[in-house]
């Protein structure tokens, strides 16, 4: 058993305008690429350093026996500030590229590459688990996907020296792996409207070691609200769709990618069409491309 210490990032640069009118053109938009915090952000941070340091010695924990980031600036800025003035020495710290927050074509969360992060934060130790080998295109997280990447997370977290870390990511990805802690033990946590991760929020975790399942979708929606399931299932579905235009293809062809599509939990045109093609049986997706290959591709090196 380890004490993990989850913290979501503070605000950044892009949560001034990833909602509302206008966020999903913007997704693209290249200034917004890997943002920093913003000066909230910073602020955000220094208080979860404050919470960490009270919680760590009302608890008798000491210091962090390692500290593990999101390869993006946002959570290891956020890290810098409120886990590392709080390691043991001689604690190791480390870039983890399968927290980074969920890929669905946002310029904000795409991963970095290696030699970019090494170059930047050169203090930190790097952990790349996914490929960087070159590829076309990118491919997007699916619930699936998502799932083996808390697996992951879960499985290197127990891995890791001494008893109690620090660990800075993301929302969405600690939304996963939180449920999926709670999954093994079958538990059910609140729905995301009562329980939605904040920028500079941290919790406090016991994480039992790993039960060595590979959870498919179906069985983890199980454990979820079913507004939950229902807003990621309609994700997954189309997510999944659009990874095999990518690959064969034909993603121009599909009309209602031009507005926002993933997010939304209602669109009867959408979910018509996808019904329609399942049914056709013209839509399969590519064997080899397992929930592990996806996770690969999302963060792979794109071709010139």
């Amino acid at each position: 058993m380890k004490t993990v210490y989850l913290l979501r990032h503070g605000e950044a640069l892009h949560n001034l305008v990833d909602k509302g009118a206008g966020s999903y053109e913007r997704r693209r938009d290249p200034s917004l690429a890997d943002p920093p915090l913003t000066d909230k952000g910073t602020s955000q941070a220094l208080a979860a350093r404050d919470l960490l340091e009270k919680a760590l010695s009302e608890r008798g924990e000491g210091k962090f026996d390692a500290i593990v980031s999101s390869t993006l600036q946002r959570a290891l800025q956020t890290a810098e500030l409120a886990m590392l003035p709080l390691k043991a020495e001689n604690a190791p710290v480390i870039a983890l590229d399968q927290m980074v927050e969920i890929q669905c074509d946002d310029v904000w969360n795409e991963s970095r590459h290696k030699d970019e992060v090494q170059r930047d934060w050169p203090s930190w130790e790097l952990e790349f688990a996914a490929s960087e080998a070159t590829h076309p295109f990118r491919l997007l997280d699916t619930a699936q996907s998502l799932i083996r990447r808390a697996e992951f997370v879960w499985n290197y977290l127990m891995q890791l020296p001494g008893s109690v870390i620090g660990v800075a990511a993301h929302g969405c990805i600690l939304f996963f792996l939180s449920r999926r802690i709670a999954a093994s033990k079958g538990h059910r946590m609140p729905p995301f409207k009562e329980d939605r991760w904040q920028n500079g929020e941290v919790r406090r975790y016991i994480l039992p070691p790993a039960d060595g399942m590979a959870m498919t979708w179906t069985e983890y929606g199980g454990y979820l609200d079913m507004m939950d399931y229902d807003f990621y299932n309609r994700y997954h579905r189309r997510a999944s769709f659009v990874n095999v235009a990518r690959l064969r293809g034909f993603e121009a062809e599909i009309w209602w990618l031009a507005a926002e599509w993933r997010w939304s939990r209602c669109d009867s045109e959408i979910e018509a069409e996808l019904e329609k093609i399942e049914v056709a049986n013209s839509f399969s997706f590519p064997s080899f491309l397992s929930a592990e290959a996806i996770a690969k591709c999302c963060f792979a090196r794109i071709k010139a």
